[in-house]
């Protein structure tokens, strides 16, 4: 292994080269933890449109920056544009501190505000590149798969990525020895393991996700190798400090399951080729053959060995020695005691050398003379497989498998294992790469989409097959388990892209430009996920990868079919900015924007459009939009837009290539929603620093672990879920993944979130707001609801007969919903169900930023709140709370005798005060010495007035004096003062009476 790929490995970013062709069922792959990077193009816009430091960076350099976020932190996993010139770099260190520079400068953007770690840089120079790496630490110990990784081109760079953690994640201490680990990890004794010898053991850190936040615990790393029996090279990760194993990984990787696959020899016979580089030897000399075969010893015999200048084969059937008697000669399975896997893997060995070398001649992994020869192994004991683990090993025929060692694309394959360990300069290897990579290699020699047909003796199916559908991420597992399915993903995108090339170009110029392709993009240890970044480095040849790169369009055409690049979304896509609120009594202009991020290849604009909308659940109404160039707006007017409505919205259209599209992609069963006019923020929760306070249970289902699924944290982008909050990290929803969980609420279950109960004040006719992430079937079968206290305020759509029609967000979306007069008596409890039925789960709700919303009305932005009065010796003493939104330009005080104000006019004006502190305390004396009085106080911005009259809130009733009294008086049981003066004034009137009579 060279030197570069011992560094990788030591700082955890390399997995262990070690790869298997097919599966052996009594083997484990391994449980590590990975989560799976979502792509979804409205919420990268929505990233990309709102997120300060990109907009920062963007300013700074100009157009020609595009990225791919991390939905969840919010950092770009790949940012590409015009080269940045980093002035001289004539070294290393030259690179490594210009780069230094950048990051600290972009440190927000590339959330490496912490800083610890370690630089590495390697130069290419058949490309003039740079590939450079910062290795994040923390307590001197590496973060797992975390850091920055930056491509360099004549000495511009064009291509940043991040991974960065932050220390703030780190939980825990590393309290366990190594010998601690070592004997933890033992204890799991899993199928292989036997008795593996420890190789290494080191401390790092171990990114994980529980349905929250992110967070890394620290780790004690175990490598294990397994000498002998079955192949493997285990790697646990320990918790350092609590003892739990966090994850492991057999680095030989098998395929789960039973493949129906393979058979025979791909020519069906033999052919006859040079034997390359093998050693001859007699008692008078000794020699290599040449590339071709060629051999001039002394002597007219010769001993010939499988120990040559490039390899060396051990066959442990038993090694032939054949002796030749004069040449030419053609040795035959005859000279191998009847074997053909011994000349077979030699031949096939130096065939793909051969292909590979036209592509990177200068790679180690292809020197001819090399210090340690490639080492081959045939006939191990056992079937149906074959491996790299550093060393090519292929294994006996059975009744169900031929003879690996016979099959020449299962010797490709494992060679290219090799191939793509050597090339890696930054990165890492990915096992799911490295499977489609593998496969990839060997269609360059074969130039044939199928791997080993007739591996199988039962069919002459191949093994694998590059000619599929497979897609990223539907078809995408992040189980280990899985990496050869991953890999047809990437091996599918290379055969479309063949096909393509070769109908643009012939075939041997399209083998030129694909094979260069793959040998330059591998160099940056790309993942399935980022292979297309990669791929775009590697094509470009100008450092400017805003202006397109040779090929791009058929590249991007074969990988848009397997759901990777610009084409890999599939539906058109349409930018358009979705407002929370919208103004009422005027116009309301709908603008959208057809986006073709592959518009140097694809000319897709579109020809006509509809605007679909409604107002509080009535009819949809149909507006045909204005087309220009991939611009769209369509205008709703001003009287179809009541102050205080919901709109809901929509646009579908036609492209020029009668393509279809809908924004949002659900149509009227995900539509837009805005509320119409002004409004006033009542109370709202972003659920970051807590949970709200919220509550969840289980109404209905059986009560197995994860039925009641309600969990606070942040999703990770599984089930349908997005890959993040709408805003920070916190967010409410059902099943947010992680560990084993899959982000799909279960079947035949009903559960709800509740929230706690909101005091709304004097606010009327209030509204829901929140930005809502849904998936769930069609409500025919799942019901997806919203309650304001016990009163349904929305459900999902139903198609009542057809049962398909399910509501799939793709994105965060702001969603108003009236609270239907509940809450209008000051207090509201929210609640979020899910109701499912026996089959076809979804990823259910994703909430956040939840808010309650009143509309701007005058009395809810004027209302006086919190009065009182009191009768003392100076008058009726009054206080309240002013109006909390301003302007405020007056306020007065009404005083009615037999009941209250029904208005500011409607009795006698008592005060008028001006110069009011929304929000303060506000008090006055009425000197009125007697009677009974109904005061109600009433505010104005000038133009409007509060006009409700609510008692204990803007009203409030006085006794006179006497009356007051007299209530106090007999709950005390004496008659004191209010007894004598009502005695006094029954004797004047009755002598008032006398008089008259």
């Amino acid at each position: 292994m060279s030197p570069r790929i011992l560094l990788l490995s030591s700082l955890g970013l390399l997995a262990a080269s070690a790869h298997a062709v097919q599966p052996a069922e009594t083997v484990v792959s391994g449980a590590m933890p990975e989560t799976l990077p979502v792509n979804n193009p409205a919420h990268q816009r929505w990233i990309a449109q709102n997120h300060e430091p990109w907009l920062a960076f963007q300013d700074e350099q100009g157009a020609g920056w595009e990225a791919r976020f991390d939905e969840r932190r919010r950092i770009p996993l790949r940012m590409w544009g015009r080269g940045i010139d980093l002035g001289p770099l004539g070294s290393e260190q030259d690179v490594i501190d210009a780069l230094a520079t950048f990051q600290a400068e972009h440190a927000d953007l590339l959330g490496t505000t912490f800083a610890e770690g370690t630089w590495s840089a390697t130069y290419d120079a058949s490309r003039d590149a740079w590939y450079a790496d910062f290795h994040q630490t923390h307590k001197d110990a590496p973060i797992r798969l975390g850091g920055v990784t930056y491509r360099i081109l004549q000495g511009k760079l064009v291509m940043v990525g991040s991974t960065a953690h932050l220390p703030t994640e780190a939980q825990g201490t590393f309290r366990k020895t190594h010998e601690q680990a070592v004997a933890i990890a033992r204890q799991w004794n899993l199928t292989g393991m036997g008795e593996a010898e420890v190789e290494r053991v080191h401390y790092a850190w171990m990114p994980l996700e529980d349905g929250k936040r992110p967070y890394m615990r620290p780790a004690a790393v175990v490598r294990f190798t397994q000498p002998e029996g079955v192949p493997a090279q285990w790697t646990f990760w320990v918790d350092a400090d609590s003892g739990q194993v966090l994850g492991y990984d057999n680095s030989v990787r098998f395929l789960e399951g039973t493949l129906s696959a393979e058979a025979r020899h791909r020519d069906g016979g033999t052919r006859t080729d040079p034997l390359p580089f093998v050693w001859a030897a007699n008692n008078l000399d000794g020699g290599y053959s040449d590339t071709d075969g060629h051999l001039d010893i002394e002597g007219n015999t010769a001993e010939i060995s499988l120990l040559g200048r490039y390899a060396e084969l051990t066959d442990l059937l038993g090694d032939a020695t054949p002796v030749i008697d004069g040449l030419p000669t053609t040795l035959t399975a005859d000279d191998f005691q009847g074997r053909t896997s011994a000349l077979t893997t030699w031949q096939a060995i130096h065939r793909v050398r051969d292909v590979m070398s036209a592509f990177h001649p200068t790679l180690s992994w292809l020197e001819v003379d090399r210090s340690e020869p490639v080492q081959i192994t045939v006939n191990v004991n056992d079937s149906c497989n074959a491996w790299f683990d550093g060393t090519l090993n292929f294994l006996r025929s059975d009744d169900t498998c031929r003879n690996t060692g016979t099959m020449a694309d299962v010797a490709y394959h494992e060679w290219g294992h090799g191939f793509h360990a050597y090339s890696i300069l930054s990165g890492t290897f990915d096992g799911s790469m490295g499977e489609g990579y593998a496969d990839a290699i060997s269609f360059l020699v074969t130039r044939d989409h199928r791997l080993g047909p007739g591996f199988f003796k039962s069919t002459d199916a191949p093994l694998r097959d590059m000619d599929n559908d497979a897609r990223y991420p539907d078809d995408y597992r992040t189980n280990q388990t899985f990496i050869h399915t991953n890999g047809l993903i990437f091996g599918g995108a290379i055969w479309d892209t063949w096909l393509i090339l070769k109908e643009q170009i012939g075939d041997d110029e399209a083998h030129a430009v694909l094979g260069q392709a793959l040998t330059d993009m591998i160099k940056g240890g790309p993942s399935i996920p980022n292979a297309w970044e990669e791929l775009l480095f590697a094509l470009d040849d100008d450092a400017d990868l805003s202006n397109g790169v040779p090929y791009e369009c058929a590249f991007m055409e074969g990988f848009g079919l397997h759901g990777l690049g610009p084409l890999g979304g599939g539906a058109i896509e349409l930018d358009h900015a979705v407002q929370a609120f919208s103004d009422a009594g005027q116009d309301s202009v709908m603008q959208f924007s057809l986006l073709n991020g592959a518009s140097q290849c694809v000319d897709i604009k579109p020809a006509t459009a509809q605007l679909m909308y409604r107002v509080d659940g009535g009819e949809w109404k149909s507006l045909e939009a204005d087309v220009t160039d991939v611009d769209l707006q369509a205008i709703i007017p001003a009287t179809d837009l009541p102050d205080g409505g919901v709109l809901e919205y929509y646009l579908q259209g036609k492209t020029t290539q009668d393509g279809l599209f809908q924004d949002p992609p659900g149509g009227e069963i995900t539509p837009h929603t805005t509320w119409v006019g002004p409004v006033l923020e009542v109370v709202c929760d972003d659920f970051e620093a807590s949970n709200g306070d919220y509550t969840h249970a289980l109404l209905a289902g059986g009560n197995e672990e994860g039925a009641d699924d309600w969990r606070w944290g942040t999703p990770i982008g599984v089930g349908g879920d997005p890959d993040g909050a709408a805003s920070g990290l916190g967010a409410w929803g059902n099943d947010l993944g992680g560990g084993r969980y899959d982000g799909k609420y279960q079947p035949n279950k009903h559960n709800q979130l509740s929230s706690r109960r909101y005091d709304l004040g004097h606010y009327q006719d209030a509204f829901l707001q929140f930005n809502r992430w849904l998936t769930v079937e069609d409500g025919l079968y799942d019901g997806a609801m919203i309650f304001a206290d016990d009163v349904k305020i929305w459900g999902n759509f139903s198609s009542v007969t057809d049962g398909s029609r399910h509501h799939i967000d793709t994105s965060w979306a702001p969603h108003a919903v009236p609270l239907q007069g509940e809450g209008d008596d000051g207090k509201v409890k929210l609640s979020w169900e899910i109701r499912s039925d026996a089959g076809l789960e979804f990823g259910g709700w994703n909430i956040d930023d939840v808010c309650i919303y009143a509309p701007a009305t005058p009395d809810n932005r004027l209302s006086i709140t919190n009065i009182a009065g009191v009768r003392g010796e100076e008058g009726v003493k009054l206080s309240w709370t002013q109006p909390l939104h301003g302007p405020v330009s007056e306020v007065v005080i009404v005083r009615r005798g037999g009941r209250f104000p029904e208005s500011h006019s409607d009795g006698q004006v008592v005060a008028t005060l001006t110069d009011i502190e929304p929000g303060a305390t506000g008090s006055f004396v009425d000197p009125t010495p007697w009677g009974g009085q109904h005061y109600a106080i009433y505010a104005s911005d000038g133009t409007d007035w509060s006009e409700r009259t609510v008692e204990g809130m803007n009203a409030t009733m006085v006794q006179e004096a006497g009356s007051l009294a007299l209530a106090c008086g007999c709950q005390t049981g004496g008659p004191g003062p209010t007894g004598l003066w009502l005695g006094l004034g029954a004797f004047a009137w009755a002598r008032r009476r006398k008089q008259q009579a």
